[in-house]
């Protein structure tokens, strides 16, 4: 397992030159109308046939001249943009397959184009409330919507000649055949939803490792003669490609190679007990393949905050789920930043737009025999425990901010850990006692953690905190209150989710308590926090 790595923002292009003001009223919307033919056009030449065939030749050099001409535009009314102005995603996906990443923007009812480039192939999608109005991928011969028209009965050959013989500049063959009313819209809508189930079976070849844009709100066509759900595309393509009817014109069979786990582990059917996953997981810190992946649950809501360009809440929802700081500080390595907030304008709204997009789509099943449920109980004590952290860097550090994201992170270890184990028990088809699993947690959180956070380049006050929270003999000054001002987050953290909350004394005697001076009315302070604090955990 390899730790996800997030999408880069690419720099944003230039925007178009204004027009002049005598020129400005209603172009835009031309703009964006020759926009869409330009697409089309290309589209078309792509799968029209090789490069130097003269019909291929023709429909790219008409997309070129397009293209020319809303550059020539530039802008609409007001400065419009030729291009409505959207949230753009773009980068890399080493996390999940193709058609994963489809479902998710199908899902969420996303508007726009997703264009993608997997090794040789390529395809090109439209989305309108999540539904697909256009798709293309380099159809072969023999999958073209003319063929398929053939091939179902709507048309002879001789028809479709004479058809393309007819066909106006840059006019679509679909509008071409029903203005000529060769084909009626029941016979094109089954050839173009045949020809789009096609395509989606191709994507089922596509793993991972494919880079991808998504333009919201972008369009290649203004209507389309089918509108098909995504799921049900994505289904019927598994169907063909199951029963051998996927239209091929190379080999796409993918590699589906090993799990992970079968590369150390010669008998297929381990004895699961805790001597077994303490040796995988000894393999795995060893052989540094270990990963953090974020619960579905935090990663929509951070997505749902950065698509709609909210820097407050994304940075509100970080706070509260060290998973997602994790990967939001991964992202900014090698970048001086001491808080959640300045690891988040670091990135800006494009990179933490990738960033939650890429996470959104990692779909570990946390609720695997209910580890889901354990999981959640270490997210909230993080977030409460940073609540403290705040409180307390504030008093003690003047940096409440600094508090929080070392309160916050300091137990991340144990995400780590937990995930592992649900990978093995998962490859296993076995379960862990509960109880077991957390002294597992206990047992190499912190050795997993500072390796996670060295590997991942935490802000080196962090990496000390994680890595000394439980073990401070070699520290001193400063860095030594930072790791007792965490630990005592931590005991307030558990203290306030406890049965004995009254115990006061018992809090008193702990040596962080003690180290600090921590006691009396400085910490009956603290504690009239706890249920503001509690009550603003649960409720985001």
């Amino acid at each position: 397992m390899t730790a996800p790595t997030p999408t880069t923002a690419a720099a944003e292009a230039p925007a178009p030159a204004a027009l002049p003001p005598a020129l400005g009223p209603g172009l835009g919307a031309l703009a964006r109308r020759l926009e869409n033919t330009a697409q089309v056009l290309a589209a078309l030449a792509a799968e029209a046939g090789e490069p130097d065939d003269e019909t291929s030749r023709r429909l790219a050099e008409a997309a070129a001249r397009m293209t020319e001409v809303v550059e020539l535009l530039g802008g609409g009314e007001e400065g419009e943009a030729a291009r409505p102005a959207g949230p753009v995603f773009r980068g890399r996906n080493d996390l999940t397959s193709l058609v994963d990443f489809v479902s998710l923007l199908s899902h969420m009812g996303r508007n726009g184009v997703l264009e993608v480039r997997a090794e040789e192939k390529s395809f090109t999608l439209q989305l309108d409330q999540g539904s697909v109005l256009f798709a293309a991928g380099g159809a072969p011969a023999g999958l073209r919507l003319g063929d398929v028209l053939v091939e179902q009965g709507a048309l002879t050959e001789a028809t479709l000649e004479q058809a393309l013989a007819e066909r106006r500049a840059g006019e679509v063959l679909g509008d071409l055949l029903l203005r000529t009313e060769r084909v009626t819209p029941a016979e094109l809508e089954a050839a173009l939803t045949q020809q789009m189930a096609q395509l989606f079976g191709r994507m089922h070849g596509v793993g991972t490792g494919f880079e991808f844009v998504f333009e919201e709100g972008r369009h290649v066509l203004a209507d389309s003669h089918a509108r098909q759900g995504a799921s049900m595309l994505l289904l019927e393509g598994a169907r063909l490609l199951d029963e051998g009817g996927l239209w091929k014109a190379e080999d796409d069979d993918a590699d589906l190679g090993t799990t992970w786990l079968a590369e150390f582990a010669e008998d297929e059917d381990p004895g699961l007990d805790v001597e077994t996953i303490r040796s995988f997981i000894e393999v795995l810190v060893l052989e540094e393949r270990l990963d953090l992946t974020c619960a579905p649950s935090s990663a929509g809501r951070l997505l749902n905050a950065c698509w709609q360009d909210d820097g407050a809440g994304a940075v509100a929802v970080v706070e509260r789920d060290p998973l997602l700081c994790a990967q939001v500080l991964h992202a900014a390595a090698g970048h001086d930043v001491s808080s959640v907030r300045a690891a988040v304008e670091h990135l800006g709204p494009e990179g933490m737009r990738n960033l939650a997009l890429t996470l959104a789509l990692n779909d570990r099943p946390w609720n695997w025999g209910g580890w889901k449920e354990l999981l959640d109980g270490l997210r909230r004590t993080a977030a409460i425990a940073a609540e403290f952290g705040a409180l307390l860097g504030e008093r003690r550090l003047q940096d409440p901010e600094r508090g929080r994201l070392l309160a916050l992170m300091a137990d991340i270890g144990k995400p780590v850990v937990l995930g592992a184990i649900l990978d093995i028990e998962r490859e296993c088809g076995s379960r862990l006692a509960p109880s077991a699993a957390s002294g597992l947690l206990e047992e190499f959180h912190v050795r997993v953690g500072a390796w996670l956070a060295r590997h991942w380049d935490f802000p080196k006050a962090l990496v000390r905190v994680v890595e000394h929270h439980h073990s401070h003999r070699p520290l001193t000054g400063r860095a030594l209150l930072e790791v007792r001002l965490v630990e005592i987050s931590q005991e307030l953290a558990r203290f306030v989710q406890g049965p004995d909350r009254g115990d006061l004394e018992r809090l008193q005697r702990l040596p962080a308590f003690a180290a600090t001076g921590l006691r009396g009315a400085e910490l009956k302070g603290l504690l009239r926090r706890a249920d503001a604090i509690l009550a603003a955990v649960d409720g985001r």
